[in-house]
């Protein structure tokens, strides 16, 4: 019976020491660009006389940056963290004419991670889906205020190996979320899209 309790306690150490040493947590910095395929819908700005005008709005195309910390308790699951920046100018139009206003976006999301791939072959595919933000500031932004607005993101992830604890990381992810710049200008559904890549670095195993 000793000896049993003892095989028992070696064996549940030798599993515990094995889950633990699945744990990974990961930290990726990036760069990359924000492209929006929705316009924002109308917008609230001073004109050159300084009285304020609703117009049609839309975000351009920009370059941006942020960081990921992903966490990874399983060999194939993992949970991550992400906050993307961009300064991207917003161009307001009556239809024949446009001018373009400085703005902001934040967009942060909390996504569980899916490997595909059985890592061996020194590229990881990773699919993702979870909750996301989007926080618009910015000049633009001035007359309606600032909000976050809720809504998801779904992406996929090419991992490449380039080291033992470093990995080349390029992402696809589109975020969906409904914006309004005020309730007397109703709201819109925006799908807003990122494309980076950056430098998957392991902290700790």
């Amino acid at each position: 019976m000793r000896r049993s309790s003892v095989a028992l306690a070696a064996l549940l150490t030798l599993a515990t020491r094995g889950a633990v040493g699945q744990h990974r947590v990961y930290l990726t910095p990036f760069g990359g660009g924000f492209v929006p395929t929705t316009e924002l819908g109308s917008l609230q700005v001073l004109d050159s006389g300084g009285n304020p005008i609703t117009l049609d709005s839309e975000m351009q195309t920009s370059a941006g940056g942020g960081a990921r910390l992903s966490f990874w308790p399983r060999e194939a699951l993992g949970i991550e963290g992400s906050i993307f920046f961009t300064k991207s100018s917003v161009r307001v139009t009556n239809g024949t004419q446009a001018a373009l206003f400085d703005g902001r976006l934040a967009l942060g999301s909390v996504k569980a991670l899916w490997q595909v791939s059985n890592g061996t072959s020194g590229t990881d595919l990773v699919l993702s889906g979870g909750l996301a933000g989007a926080h618009h500031g910015g000049q633009a932004f001035r007359l309606v205020g600032t909000a976050t607005d809720l809504g998801g993101v779904v992406g996929t992830a090419l991992y490449i190996v380039v080291g033992p604890q470093v990995k080349l990381r390029l992402d696809g992810e589109l975020f969906a979320y409904s914006y309004s710049a005020g309730p007397s200008l109703g709201s819109r559904t925006q799908l807003d899209l990122s494309i980076t890549a950056g430098l998957n670095i392991l902290l700790s195993r």
